[in-house]
């Protein structure tokens, strides 16, 4: 798992470099207040991307890896599904955020591509399909910056084209991949979405979670200041979501591996979660220590001196490196073990606490504020997962049935 990890920490590395200099070219670009407008437009494409995922993403994993020769049938229900529910969920978006944004759920169809290449641990046909978004909005958005005037319009428009041609680009690799026929099944749609709500409620709860700030702060500071509180904390969670980017490899590798031993002896399961912790603490720590360095100097580059406000924010949420990795592994742990309620009770925490603390520290300390709220959520969510996954952890001698019912 080591030496896997490593390697998509690289690719995902490349795709954070890119992600960090798509971001310096719209903030250079854009400035302050309009960076902060397409940060509040793709807060509500991450809701509706999520709502149109029907929780199937890690669901299609877990079967890919469990049962490789149905993948034919999955990727192929799985399109069919999360086609409908991404024409239902843009109408709201392009309500909300403008029509160009709709387009950026193209990014939904993709994903079921990509969740069968993670089944597979292909290398190098992960990493690149991971690299279309960021790659080919680069190549447009990086031509505009530098002969257009700034236009938000003109941004979101080039994102939903990247965002459409590379989801084509995902499902062809995927398919290319496939050991069955792509195929649609009515039954097993069925299945996968009777199986999959509980994840579809939690994944809608955690990115209404991680979301939930950046329309708070719309809705709770006027409208000049909320736009460029908005850009503030959108180029430090830029910063702060790349790292962890990064460090999200060891949940990729993760993730198939402990789907494949459901069922198996109990000793398998631990010992590559024990790895898999081992390995997000020592990374995470590494990128505690790099952002507390390094903070100031890569704002101001990568940003320039407008960004300067900034640097605050991201130091107050630096502690989420090590934080975050470890509570995806133990999420990780909990849906591989088929915990999708134990999953969704925890959402449901986090959201409660995450919007009446938002509603709270947004009017008093602004972006600063949502910044600690987000550190303070990542303390009380891995509290809450250790406790939920303590038997799947503890000695086999100890252990205590809890079964699928939690």
């Amino acid at each position: 798992m080591g030496r896997l990890a490593v390697w998509l920490g690289i690719a995902n590395g490349l795709q954070l470099l890119l992600g960090f200099a798509l971001y310096a070219v719209l903030g250079r670009w854009l400035g302050v207040a309009m960076l902060g407008k397409i940060g509040f437009a793709m807060a509500v494409v991450s809701i509706a991307d999520m709502a149109a995922q029907g929780g199937l993403s890690n669901i299609i994993t877990r079967e890919a890896s469990a049962r490789p020769r149905c993948d034919g049938p999955l990727l192929g229900t799985a399109l069919g599904i999360k086609s409908a529910f991404a024409v239902l969920a843009g109408g709201v978006v392009a309500a909300l955020a403008g029509p160009w944004a709709a387009f950026l759920l193209a990014g939904t169809v993709g994903q079921a591509g990509i969740c069968i290449l993670r089944a597979k641990l292909l290398k190098v046909p992960l990493a690149v399909s991971n690299l279309m978004p960021n790659g080919l909005a680069m190549l447009v958005i990086a031509p505009l910056a530098l002969l257009v005037p700034p236009s938000v319009t003109l941004a979101l428009a080039a994102f939903g084209l990247a965002r459409a041609v590379a989801a084509g680009g995902q499902i062809l690799v995927a398919r290319a991949y496939l050991l069955r026929p792509l195929s649609f099944a009515l039954v097993r749609g069925r299945e996968l979405l009777r199986e999959s709500w509980p994840l579809w409620i939690s994944e809608m709860l955690i990115v209404v979670f991680a979301r939930a700030d950046v329309i708070m702060m719309r809705w709770l500071l006027p409208g000049g200041d909320a736009d460029r509180a908005i850009g503030w904390y959108q180029a430090a969670r830029t910063l702060a979501e790349g790292g962890n980017f990064v460090l999200g490899a060891l949940v990729t590798v993760s993730f198939p591996m402990m789907s494949a031993l459901r069922g198996k002896p109990p000793a398998r399961m631990q010992a590559v979660l024990a790895r898999a912790m081992r390995f997000g603490w020592l990374a995470g720590g590494a990128g505690l220590l790099a952002t507390l360095l390094l903070g100031y100097p890569a704002i101001r580059i990568l940003f320039g001196e407008a960004f300067i406000p900034s640097v605050r924010a991201l130091l107050i949420m630096s502690p989420c490196f090590p934080l975050a990795v470890v509570n995806g592994i133990l999420s990780t742990l909990l849906i591989a073990a088929g915990r999708q309620k134990a999953f969704l009770l925890a959402a449901c925490t986090l959201v409660a606490v995450n919007i009446a603390g938002n509603y709270w520290v947004i009017p008093a300390w602004s972006f600063n504020g949502a910044a600690a709220m987000t550190t303070a959520m990542q303390v009380i969510g891995m509290v809450q997962l250790l406790w939920l996954t303590r038997d799947l952890r503890a000695p086999a001698g100890s252990r205590r049935g809890r079964g699928d019912a939690v």
